[in-house]
């Protein structure tokens, strides 16, 4: 009993100390002429950042399309009773959707991967249109043909029905 005592005290003095291995030496490892130094490394990870592309990743005819969906909702959003809006928002909308299936993607490279883009891009107006099918501004019966029309049906498959003073 008293030596494991004594031996469960060296233990955790020992482990205390960082647990040193008295009859180890530890040798720094041998240079490798295939591995750039510290330096050279940080002067190719610089070298690398600087690398930026000529033009945004963003295609500018889509660009067009979500803003005009972003101004169509944001005017929406202040008088969503106004059929003149609803229309303009309708009309935004549509060739944005379209552009979502039958356009180019946006494509980037990032830290040497191909890295879609377009949905990075798309997410504020999307969010819009889905909003705007889940509050009933927008019916996803008028976007017949799309993927995601099917997200702003109420329950039974109805779209929701905004409710209007006029």
């Amino acid at each position: 009993m008293r030596l494991f005592l004594a031996i469960a005290i060296l233990a955790g003095a020992w482990i205390g100390f960082g647990a040193p291995v008295p009859f180890l030496a530890i040798d720094p490892l041998p240079s490798d002429p295939d591995l750039p130094s510290f330096k050279e490394a940080v002067e190719e990870h610089e070298r690398q950042a600087a690398i930026v592309a000529p033009a945004s990743a963003e295609n500018p005819q889509r660009r067009k399309l979500r803003k005009a969906v972003l101004h169509a909702a944001r005017q929406l959003e202040v008088s969503p009773c106004n059929a003149n809006l609803r229309e303009r928002f309708a009309a935004a909308v549509k060739p944005f959707v379209q552009s979502i299936e039958n356009g180019p993607r946006e494509i980037a490279m990032v830290n040497g991967k191909e890295r879609n883009l377009s949905e990075m891009f798309d997410k504020p107006a999307l969010n819009k249109v889905f909003d705007a099918m889940m509050r009933g501004t927008l019916d996803p019966r008028e976007l017949a043909g799309w993927r995601g029309a099917f997200l702003g049906r109420g329950a039974g498959g109805a779209p929701l029905q905004v409710r209007c003073n006029q």
